[in-house]
């Protein structure tokens, strides 16, 4: 009975509260509820939600990350694109002196 109140009590944690190895012994004790008689199928419906709902959360982290890596991408080009111009437009200018003006 115990294993059953843990096991719910886990699937009931606000997403990403969850390592994988909660989400493997929560497995393994549904298993067992099952082998030995408990009808837990509404248990096995919720447990299914949670580890999509675990995949699409790792997802996103994956995603943010990614997202953070080309903001810096994007950045470090736009600097460099700066640093570019400043080289060409002083490199065209025309060497003028004070001399040459009078």
């Amino acid at each position: 009975m115990n294993g059953l109140l843990s096991l719910i009590k886990l699937l009931y944690k606000r997403p990403q509260g969850h390592s994988e190895d909660d989400l493997t012994d929560a497995e393994d004790a549904l298993t067992y509820m099952k082998s030995v008689g408990f009808k837990v199928d509404w248990l096995e419906k919720k447990f299914d939600k949670v580890k999509e709902i675990e995949k699409k959360c790792a997802r996103v982290c994956e995603m943010e990350q990614q997202l953070h890596d080309l903001e810096k991408k994007c950045e470090d080009l736009k600097t460099q694109l700066i640093k570019e111009k400043a080289e060409i437009l002083e490199a065209t200018a025309p060497d003028l002196s004070f001399n040459d003006a009078v």
